[in-house]
């Protein structure tokens, strides 16, 4: 009998623990007030809504240095959501193993090394933008 009680616990304390995870998650969103994310907001499929003006500003830095489609697509899910490999491969439905092919490329076409450098050209961007 008292084994039922324990899993009953066990189980409502799982329950809670995920409730907990989840409402922080919708309380707090990732980048909610993040000034990249509102300047540099790409168009998602998924809201309906289509940013024309940061796909302006980003057809600009991106045609300049010369980015597939493909990878503007993984370049804007690095800057404006701060995605990270793993998240942007389960977005764009394809393989980890081609998101990393694809930021080596975009790190070889804007002359960096890492990820953190990158996102260093678009703060630089927005501070010359004021």
């Amino acid at each position: 009998m008292h084994r039922g009680i324990e899993f009953t616990v066990l189980y409502i304390a799982i329950a809670a623990a995920v409730f907990v995870l989840l409402s922080f998650r919708v309380i707090f969103p990732r980048h909610e007030n993040d000034r990249l994310t509102n300047t540099f907001s790409a168009a998602d499929p998924h809201s309906g809504k289509d940013d024309s003006a940061s796909n302006i500003i980003f057809g600009d830095i991106f045609q300049e240095h010369k980015l597939s489609r493909r990878e503007i697509e993984v370049a804007k899910l690095m800057v404006n959501e701060g995605l990270d490999t793993e998240e942007i491969a389960m977005r764009l439905f394809i393989s980890l193993t081609t998101v990393k092919s694809h930021i080596s490329n975009i790190y070889r076409k804007f002359k960096v090394n890492k990820r953190c450098e990158f996102m260093a050209l678009f703060v630089r961007h927005l501070a010359k933008d004021e």
